[in-house]
């Protein structure tokens, strides 16, 4: 797995050899530094239904990302982030959030 000990895992959903999801479930199930190392699910379709996303991710993000949403992840999983200028919408989805259905409004 490697020696480098990561503070957060951005892990696009769709890629050519091994799919996120199981590249998530891979890293947690090692004996690895990253093992509690919280993981961000990133998908480029943004109508990705969160109450099928696997409880492996701790949020999950549309692209394409914004600043103002991936700071508000970091915030949400307890990072400290300096503060924003101006206002921005969210285009993210905690854990907490995927058992609820989200209003198609909150999440734009």
């Amino acid at each position: 797995m490697g020696d480098i000990k990561f503070d957060c895992i951005l892990m696009d959903l769709q890629m050519p050899v091994l799919d996120g999801e199981a590249a998530a479930r891979y890293i947690k199930s090692t004996n690895s530094k990253n093992t509690n190392t919280p993981i961000v699910a990133v998908s480029a379709y943004s109508g990705t239904d969160p109450n099928e996303m696997s409880n492996v991710f701790d949020a999950a993000l549309s692209k394409p990302l914004q600043k103002a949403d991936l700071l508000h992840v970091f915030r949400q999983l307890g990072f400290k982030t300096s503060a924003l200028h101006g206002t921005a919408h969210h285009k993210v989805t905690t854990t907490s959030q995927l058992a609820q259905p989200i209003p198609i409004a909150a999440a734009l």
